[in-house]
């Protein structure tokens, strides 16, 4: 008469897939509106650009991902930018006192450790969260008593997730950049013009 009890299979059904987890690097942010030319004039004028290509330049991606949830700041308004013609243009600008490096050279150069990033992280960080989610499921009310190295081992896989939302975001912001200007259109007068995207 009584339901029978779940067993090991059903206990085991596969957490939510990762994809499903994953945030945009651009939220809810809203880009700059065509007519906002007072707004783009103060951003080219601003400090912005200049201290988050310092930023991006004093960091390899692995840096990043030790500090997701910053860096991931520093892409949202990367992303913001890239959404507006007029800003995008500045992710190629090489602002002053940053050694001739741009926003948008910084960006590309990155992209392969992104990717590569993905293809590890990916796979592994799905199976521990369905390893955990079966662990969990199996010992029922006793889960709270799981030893203390399930903590650590959560802390892991949230450092592995901020770590896959910024190699996610990463290449939706490279995607959404403007064409690279010519370095013959004026040498070094635009950002990271002569310094190649792929290092």
């Amino acid at each position: 008469e009584h339901p029978p009890a779940p067993t090991r299979a059903a206990a085991c059904t596969p957490a939510t897939p990762l994809p499903s987890m994953l945030v945009d690097v651009g939220g809810e942010a809203q880009s700059l509106q065509p007519e906002d030319d007072a707004c783009l004039a103060a951003l080219s004028s601003s400090v912005l650009p200049a201290f988050l290509t310092l930023e991006l330049k004093a960091a390899s991606f692995t840096d990043m991902c030790s500090r997701a949830p910053y860096y991931l700041a520093v892409l949202s308004l990367c992303h913001l930018m890239a959404r507006h013609a007029g800003a995008a243009a500045l992710l190629w600008v090489a602002p002053p006192g940053c050694g001739g490096a741009s926003l948008g050279a910084l960006l590309s150069a990155m992209l392969a450790s992104a990717r590569q990033y993905e293809r590890v992280s990916q796979p592994v960080l799905q199976r521990e969260v369905d390893e955990h989610a079966c662990t969990v499921a199996g010992l029922g009310e006793s889960a709270v008593l799981l030893p203390a190295v399930t903590g650590l081992q959560q802390e892991m896989l949230v450092e592995m997730l901020g770590g896959l939302r910024l190699a996610l975001g990463l290449q939706v912001v490279v995607a959404l950049l403007p064409p690279r200007p010519e370095a013959s259109a004026g040498g070094s007068g635009v950002g990271g013009g002569s310094a190649p995207a792929g290092d």
